[in-house]
């Protein structure tokens, strides 16, 4: 596949963004798309803590969480309760109040949280959301300390245009590696072939040290 330039929309306000989300993405429980995230999910938790570096401490969360459902799965495996981010109030709510998971009900582009503050972290077709995702990318990079995986759609421009609820469009793998390179330091990649196209990529934040100015 050739490297194509990602392709983007814009919203004119958060409220017109939330509803399109709200009218055209998925609910996770009781939906295949749900089921495939919490084996997502699952299965990046099986890596980790096989390689012994998921500890019964760590904080985990899942960015563009959704109403939960995976996160919940991911917490009846392991043990840990995912921080569950989305902008979405009414999912936001079922995940809180249904599976009593932590919330945070944020734009993954502007996230209240402090820096290395999330170990793991996991993005599962979310960045295609995101109306700014450089900023997203960064976000992300900048609270989780040690790694995230992140599952994107490989998507051409009919799909795209035709997805109210996306807002951003690459075509191939490398194309998701040039917008996360410049925060992220990518250790594995893949490309799935399923119903759709996807890509996998297992990365670590590229922390970026603050100079300090030195008075003379």
């Amino acid at each position: 596949m050739s490297n194509a330039a990602p392709a983007f929309k814009s919203w004119d306000s958060d409220e017109s963004y939330i509803a399109d989300q709200n009218r055209s993405s998925s609910w996770s429980h009781g939906t295949v798309w749900g089921m495939r995230a919490a084996k997502a999910i699952i299965s990046y938790g099986d890596t980790i803590h096989s390689n012994g570096w998921l500890y019964h401490d760590d904080t985990v969360a899942d960015f563009g969480g959704n109403d939960g459902f995976a996160a919940h799965q991911f917490f009846l495996r392991f043990g840990i309760k995912p921080l569950v981010v989305d902008c979405e109030p009414n999912r936001i709510s079922f995940a809180k109040h249904e599976y009593g998971m932590k919330t945070l009900e944020c734009f993954v582009e502007d996230i209240p949280l402090e820096d290395n503050s999330i170990d793991w972290g996991f993005c599962s077709h979310t960045l295609e959301h995101t109306r700014d995702v450089s900023k997203a990318i960064a976000e992300i990079a900048r609270v989780v300390k040690r790694a995230c995986l992140f599952i994107l759609p490989l998507e051409k421009p009919g799909p795209f245009d035709m997805n109210d609820a996306h807002s951003v469009s690459c075509s191939t793998v490398a194309a998701w590696k040039g917008l996360l390179n410049p925060h992220w330091i990518i250790k594995k990649s893949s490309w799935l072939h399923r119903a759709s196209s996807q890509a996998h990529i297992f990365a670590s934040p590229r922390k970026v040290q603050k100079v300090q100015k030195v008075s003379q």
